[in-house]
């Protein structure tokens, strides 16, 4: 665990430099412009744990022609995070002169986070696949608290998110790889506490999709409202793991898609005062997740990584 962390923390202020170092020439270093935090179309798919139905949502989206949505990453951005959370508290604890030095400027540090997804989404393809991508994203099950959900709001600021829970949390688990079942249980109503707390406050941003009601409806209505898709629509639900087990992963020869999509007039963006409104949201938001009864379970950052390590 301490050498990924310092790997990713290698990588991530590593983008950091470049983005500061960025312009200099022979006359020394030059500042370089603030990257644009809501220049790109983020959309993630974010699971309270598995068996929450997003991967049927995964394989559903991964179907229009400009989305393009990445598989779990066993939660790599929870290093980030760290690193974040440790440069911000530098300046505050430690008023000596080992530590001297400018506080970290959120904003570059996020351009670089991003930098950073972009990579985990393109992969090698990079060349072949950002042109013609107009929404981007990722599918986690790793991000469920309240540290991590705020973080993604600070780095993706314009991003929607379509957040997967279970309600019925007595279904069988038939998959040997989740372990301890009663800790599985505890995290399917937390999460699904979480994520649902997080929709009444963003309600235009974000949507709950529960397992037991994918429908074809609530699919288009995602495309079409949230996203800004037009012109194509979804015949079919490509369900996965709705009883709890692991899927055959078997992909039906036709596309659950009918019509042309159109993505030429989407954007995420949003104005100053709508983000400045946001940012102010998450003050109360932050303090309403925490206040969340954990059901017995650990804080839920020790939660997501034990979950991990599964």
């Amino acid at each position: 665990m301490k050498m990924r962390l310092f790997v990713i923390a290698g990588v991530v202020l590593g983008w950091l430099g470049l983005v500061v170092l960025a312009g200099g020439g022979a006359g020394g270093v030059e500042a370089a412009a603030q990257c644009d935090l809501c220049a790109d179309n983020w959309f993630f798919i974010l699971g309270a744990g598995g068996r929450t139905g997003s991967t049927t949502a995964l394989s559903m989206f991964n179907e229009v022609p400009g989305i393009h949505l990445t598989g779990e990453h066993f939660g790599v951005l929870r290093e980030s995070w760290r690193i974040w959370e440790r440069l911000r508290t530098i300046g505050e604890k430690y008023r000596v002169s080992a530590f001297m030095g400018s506080p970290t400027n959120d904003t570059d540090f996020m351009c670089s986070v991003q930098s950073m997804v972009k990579a985990i989404v393109f992969g090698n393809n990079r060349d072949e696949i950002e042109e013609s991508t107009r929404i981007l994203g990722f599918k986690e099950i790793r991000y469920a608290s309240p540290n991590m959900m705020r973080f993604l709001a600070n780095a993706f600021p314009c991003a929607r998110f379509l957040l997967s829970v279970r309600n019925n949390v007595s279904v069988p688990l038939k998959a040997s790889a989740f372990g301890d079942e009663a800790w599985m249980r505890k995290k399917w109503r937390y999460s699904r506490d979480l994520f649902q707390t997080m929709n009444k406050a963003f309600p235009k941003s974000t949507a709950v999709f529960s397992v037991e009601d994918l429908t074809v409806d609530r699919f288009n209505a995602f495309l079409h409202d949230m996203l800004g898709v037009q012109g194509c629509t979804f015949w079919r639900v490509d369900v996965r793991n709705s009883e709890g087990t692991f899927s055959k992963e078997f992909r039906m020869g036709k596309s659950g898609l009918k019509g042309v999509c159109d993505l030429s007039a989407v954007s995420f963006r949003y104005s100053n005062d709508e983000l400045t409104r946001g940012q102010e949201l998450w003050v109360q938001l932050a303090k309403d997740l925490h206040m969340i009864p954990r059901l017995g379970l650990k804080n839920p950052d020790a939660l997501v990584m034990e979950e991990g390590r599964r």
